[in-house]
């Protein structure tokens, strides 16, 4: 049953250090992981990655790539999107390996061992189910079992059992000496994996004699009814229908080595007297989940992975309503809600449970080859048949104490219809109460409304300009200068440049020749046609911070329009810095701040359909406590505009597709920008050593190795030479704000 419930969520808790935790924070705390937990199919983990599956067909991953697949992708700390897989309905991770199930019933692998990507696992049929743990077990729709020795570089060898009486197993778990498989029916067979693998051979580490070459009763599991078996290395945990826990071998929970614990399995004395739900195990530790949903931890817990803190207790106060753990090397996953996801690898199983197998060929020569092991698989299929007929009596009991409980419902409905009408007629009293609420919000609107009107920015006049006290030149551009003026407080005064253009002499001049008088013309036009651009810039900029608000982003308060002898002004919020001049004096605190003040800021300007197209450390300045104000929108544009002016910008901030002249980009060019910004920032002041013709191939920048690992992400991701591989600045908030 897929988990719909919005108050499910995965947990996670351990060993952070190679991602296996999917998400930053206190590693020994059980904190959720960062998926959307409606959309899941289902939950897998190996030895130091996990997986999900989504509705979609996607699956997303995190935790050390290494070892556990072989595409080309760095080690994921948050859950990522998995690139190249076809449409998967199912998966299953192993040790040191991840079995994807497509769907066409084709297996892919992906594991160190494999030299492409995803590997195609062969097998004369469509495969139902994924299985395994130290190798991979797949099961073909005819009930076939194959072994697949995946990490023999030579050759990988793949092994046909089956098809049996008992149909398509539950589940199958193998560890290096020893596979467990459980019937549809919860009978528990063995087989030493020595037959498959010689060199996996050892006297003392197995659950059947090493010379039995097929799957035969497990003895000391004789007439107990399996629901879910886990194993890891030299131990496994195996639960009943009956809500009892068994082990076998050192489950994580013993500090001595005793031979005695490999004898067979044996119900679990610490958990004797409760009633579990799941189960999960480890190299070193071991979590079950009793019936009142909380999670009972064994073994080492130096990384908070067996969720018990400084308890001395085996049962966790840190978690509740847990539905179903699963573990890993040093860290643990919980799943919390009202239902626990299904189990993965076998999901095709559960849409498919009426399924038999069709081919009984393998028991007639059974009879005739080996009687002894017919009759044993003869006695399988008859217990199979008594344990349903018990499946159906629990369940005819179930559905009459449900009819018994709908029944109760009924009754009570006619109390709860008359609680409807006192709460109809209340509710009405409450609707004129609002209405009264309303009315007075309304009017407090309209007085704020009117309080902001009178605070907005206006048009001032030369002789308000020129009452203010200019103290410095701030700044100077091609178009304006920049000077510091107070009055009771410091302003910023932003003054238009502007060149006479003096055309007496070409008019007076009248002997000069044609050509020479076409000439000067041509030069004056030019120069009014450019003083017009700086004016038509000037006011434009004004327009856009009149019509824009937000913290990050520099304040206006007025523009004066000047006269014959002045040029116009605005009068704009002042800043003491710019990022380019303090970013070597920034601490990492300040940084993180300046970094995530850029993309609030940025965010606001793409959400008013914005684009900067200028953005560079000298255009964001800093207030006295470090806190961002976005400036200069004289080149600002519409996103919304079918194409725009090329070449516009500063050199070695602008994006590819701008280098190249394109007029159809997007807001995804200031991201680019962004990510410039990002590698100045994290190298107190560089800018990438990269040629312009290197940027617009598409070659990488290189990234020193001392920007953190998940900043290098972060730039990648924003230098993405298309636009459509690059974050948006929502995305980029989301991000940021996952590394806390």
């Amino acid at each position: 049953m897929t988990n719909t419930d919005g108050n499910f969520t995965i947990l996670s808790a351990g060993n952070p250090t190679k991602g296996q935790l999917g998400r930053g924070g206190n590693n020994s705390v059980p904190s959720p992981v960062a998926l959307p937990t409606s959309q899941i199919s289902c939950l897998s983990n190996g030895n130091i990655h996990s997986v999900v599956l989504c509705k979609d067909g996607s699956v997303l991953w995190w935790g050390q790539k290494n070892g556990s697949f072989s595409f080309e992708e760095e080690d994921a700390d948050i859950p990522t999107k998995i690139k190249g897989l076809p449409f998967i309905i199912d998966v299953k991770c192993g040790d040191y390996f991840t079995l994807f199930l497509t769907k066409e019933k084709k297996v892919l692998i992906s594991s160190y061992y494999e030299k492409n990507h995803f590997t195609g696992i062969k097998i004369p049929e469509p495969a139902v189910a994924l299985f395994g743990y130290e190798y991979p077990w797949i099961v073909g729709e005819s009930g076939a079992i194959y072994f697949y020795e995946y990490n023999n570089q030579n050759f990988h060898n793949v092994v046909k059992f089956g098809p049996y009486s008992f149909g398509v197993p539950k589940q199958i778990v193998s560890t290096w000496h020893s596979v467990v498989l459980i019937t549809s029916s919860g009978e528990a067979l063995g087989m030493s994996m020595s037959n498959l693998i010689p060199k996996n051979d050892h006297p003392i580490f197995q659950i059947v004699p090493k010379n039995v070459k097929e799957f035969v009763p497990i003895k000391s599991l004789w007439g107990v009814k399996i629901r879910k078996v886990v194993g890891n290395e030299l131990h496994y945990l195996a639960i009943s229908e009956d809500n009892q826990v068994f082990k076998w071998g050192i489950t994580g929970m013993f500090s001595n080595f005793y031979k005695s614990y490999f004898t067979g399995f044996n119900i679990h004395n610490i958990c004797r007297d409760a009633k579990f739900i799941d189960i999960a195990t480890a190299k070193n530790h071991s979590l079950c989940v009793d019936s009142s949903g909380h999670v009972w931890g064994f073994g080492n817990g130096e990384y908070g992975q067996t969720l018990l803190k400084d308890d001395t207790s085996f049962v966790s106060n840190l978690i509740e309503k847990a539905v179903a753990v699963h573990c890993g090397s040093d860290f643990s996953l919980v799943e919390v809600g009202e239902y626990a996801l299904p189990e993965a690898g076998s999901l095709n199983l559960e849409l498919n449970s009426n399924h038999k197998p069709h081919n009984f060929q393998e028991n007639n020569e059974l009879v005739s080859r080996n009687p002894m092991k017919f009759n044993d698989n003869l006695r399988i299929h008859d217990s199979s048949q008594l344990n349903k007929i018990r499946d159906l009596e629990e369940k005819l009991l179930k559905s009459k104490q449900k009819i018994s409980s709908l029944k109760e419902t009924i009754r009570s409905f006619s109390t709860i219809q008359k609680q409807y009408e006192e709460l109809k007629t209340e509710n009405e009293y409450k609707n004129v109460e609002i209405s009264e609420l309303h009315q007075q919000i309304q009017k407090l609107t309209n007085e704020i409304q009117s309080q902001i009107s009178t605070s907005s920015p206006k048009i001032m006049s030369q002789k308000e300009i020129e009452s203010f006290n200019i103290i410095k030149t701030i700044g100077s551009g091609s178009s304006a200068n920049v000077v510091k003026v107070s009055q009771e407080q410091f302003y910023a005064l932003k003054i238009l440049k502007l060149e006479n253009i003096d055309e007496e002499d070409s008019e007076s001049d009248s002997y000069h020749s044609n050509q020479s008088y076409d000439g000067e013309e041509e030069t004056n036009k030019q120069k009014f046609k450019t003083e017009f651009e700086k004016l038509q810039y000037f006011m434009k900029e004004y327009e856009i911070i009149c019509q824009i608000s937000h913290k990050n982003i520099i304040k206006t308060y007025g523009i004066c329009y000047g006269n014959e002898k002045n040029p116009p002004s605005i009068l704009l919020e002042y800043c003491p810095f710019n990022l380019k001049k303090r970013v070597k004096k920034l601490n990492d605190e300040n940084r993180y701040q300046i970094i995530s003040e850029i993309i609030e800021g940025m965010s606001y300007i793409h959400e008013r359909g914005l684009i900067h197209r200028d953005l560079k450390p000298e255009n964001i300045l800093l207030d006295s406590e470090n806190h961002v104000k976005i400036c200069d929108f004289r080149i600002s544009t519409l996103s919304s505009d079918t194409s725009h002016t090329g070449g516009i910008g500063t050199l070695a901030y602008m994006s590819p597709e701008q280098l190249n002249g394109d007029k159809h980009y997007t807001n995804k060019v200031d991201v680019y920008a962004f990510g410039i910004i990002l590698y100045f920032i994290l190298t107190n002041g560089s800018i990438p050593n990269i040629s312009v013709g290197d940027i617009v191939k598409g070659k990488q920048i290189h990234l020193p190795t001392r920007i953190p690992d998940f900043y290098r992400r972060m730039i990648k991701k924003c230098l993405s030479f298309a636009p459509k591989d690059r974050p948006d600045f929502s995305e980029l908030h989301i991000l940021l704000s996952s590394s806390k």
